[in-house]
């Protein structure tokens, strides 16, 4: 009995292709950098058979190679055309056209990558399985362009999560106006989005896309807010970029629900998002009034773990948060001598928290704090002066009316709000606030206003802003 043609032709391709590994790879590329051999490939059985019709999960020497290069060619869908029929023993027509051949189709193990790359049989399987007649869609250009095709793409879960596994349909739906307000208004899609790692990381990685969905978000359109709050990559992407955050912080309601996303997570999320939320909140106190007395450990080298609260918000001009700790990280004097001559200013508290106490922040902390404005007593030193790390002024921890020294700290309500302790006891610690000649003012250990000698070693309490 003689062999088929079909099998004639495995045979001898299989010799030529995969009998010499680097010659088989390097005559597929010469034959399909030439139309007329190329198109007769893409119409043999026996090389669709062996190229295509090989496991992925078992590759051999050049399969993966091999399939690559036919399908990054000029006819993948002619390849597809005729491959699928000898796979599913029917016409291509009635393949694409059945839903439950094409859930098949994307689900094989050599199926789908053919079927992933063919863009005219890709957009008629999409279509299929939005159940919509794909008669007059043939390619993703043709699909993305139809408002009928797309609403119901968009509509159906298998569909659009199908959509945004494949990075050039996805691609294309956002970078046409049609398709995108589809997917955008669609509960259905944005639900499949949020339900798929991959579709996630596809959008956050095409900033186009971002600014887009951060644009739509601004204006309240559609499902877009829910799309870049309900992934933790698409917020981070949206939140970094400048065009995208300046979009976004311009609507109170996205920032409310910015706000609502890590409230309960602050204390956990890594710093970069500490600084990212407290972009917004400089921008939008208001909506993000829940983080006030919100706390975050930080191991200072040198004196242990403390706790930090969220002192106020906005309160310190070109912050979102303010930072204040929660005990005492030792005893120092402000002056060496018992002096408040040059204040807070030129006081060697300043300079040693500038410096040493700074420096025993870790790195990703100190990299974001903001360098801010702090008032101080008029006639001792300078009347404002640029500091990252500080001790707070009697004005901000609610010891003296009006704003001579900044504004209230909201936290501080009483005496029992201002008591701090060092190594587990209420102790006296000191403010910025110059009070005499020779004394800076402090908080007793009971929570109530007083002062001390310059050089006197008392309790520290820095504060800091992000």
């Amino acid at each position: 009995m003689s062999l088929s043609a079909t099998t004639t032709d495995f045979i001898n391709l299989a010799y030529l292709l995969k009998g010499n590994y680097r010659k088989g790879v390097h005559r597929l590329r010469e034959i399909m950098g030439t139309p007329e051999q190329a198109q007769a490939l893409c119409t043999n059985t026996g090389a669709l058979c062996l190229i295509l019709g090989h496991d992925p999960t078992i590759p051999d020497a050049n399969s993966e190679q091999l399939r690559s290069i036919l399908l990054d060619g000029r006819y993948t869908d002619l390849a597809v055309e005729n491959w699928l029929p000898l796979v599913f023993e029917d016409t291509i027509e009635n393949i694409v056209g059945d839903k439950t051949t094409v859930a098949a189709i994307i689900a094989g193990s050599t199926t789908a990558p053919a079927i992933a790359a063919s863009d005219k049989w890709l957009a008629k399987c999409l279509c299929t399985l939005a159940e919509y007649d794909s008669a007059s869609i043939n390619s993703i250009a043709d699909m993305v362009g139809s408002s009928t095709a797309m609403a119901s793409i968009a509509s159906s879960t298998s569909a659009i999560t199908t959509l945004f596994n494949s990075e050039k349909c996805l691609d294309a739906a956002f970078a046409s106006d049609v398709a995108y307000n589809a997917i955008v208004n669609s509960e259905t899609a944005s639900d499949a989005v949020l339900a798929n790692d991959a579709a996630q990381e596809n959008i956050a990685g095409n900033i186009t896309v971002v600014r887009k969905l951060a644009a739509s978000a601004a204006t309240g359109t559609g499902y877009a807010s829910d799309i870049i709050i309900g992934s933790d990559v698409i917020t981070d992407a949206a939140t970094s970029d400048d065009t995208a955050r300046a979009s976004l912080m311009s609507s109170d309601a996205f920032c409310t629900a910015y706000a609502a996303k890590y409230v309960n997570s602050f204390s956990s999320v890594p710093w970069s998002t500490v600084a990212a939320i407290a972009e917004f909140a400089a921008a939008k106190p208001a909506s993000f009034s829940a983080y006030q007395g919100k706390k975050r450990s930080i191991a200072i080298t040198g004196n242990g773990t403390h706790s930090f609260t969220v002192a106020g918000v906005g309160v310190d001009a070109g912050s979102g948060f303010t930072f204040i700790c929660d005990d005492l990280v030792g005893t120092h004097a402000m002056n060496s001598s018992n002096t408040t001559s040059g204040g807070w200013e030129s006081s060697q508290m300043r300079s040693w928290l500038s410096s040493t106490m700074l420096n025993n922040f870790p790195a990703e902390v100190r990299n974001l704090m903001n360098t801010v404005g702090k008032k101080n007593t008029s006639g001792y030193g300078a009347a404002t002066t640029q500091d990252k790390l500080w001790i707070p002024s009697q004005t901000e921890v609610g010891l003296a009316s009006g704003n001579a020294e900044g504004a209230k700290y909201p936290i501080f309500t009483d005496n029992a709000s201002r008591v701090k302790k060092n190594g587990g006891s209420a102790s006296y610690w000191w403010l910025r606030s110059v009070v005499s000649s020779t004394n800076f003012r402090g908080v007793g250990a009971d929570g109530s206003l007083g002062s001390g000698g310059a050089s006197d070693a008392v309790g520290v309490c820095p504060c800091f802003c992000i």
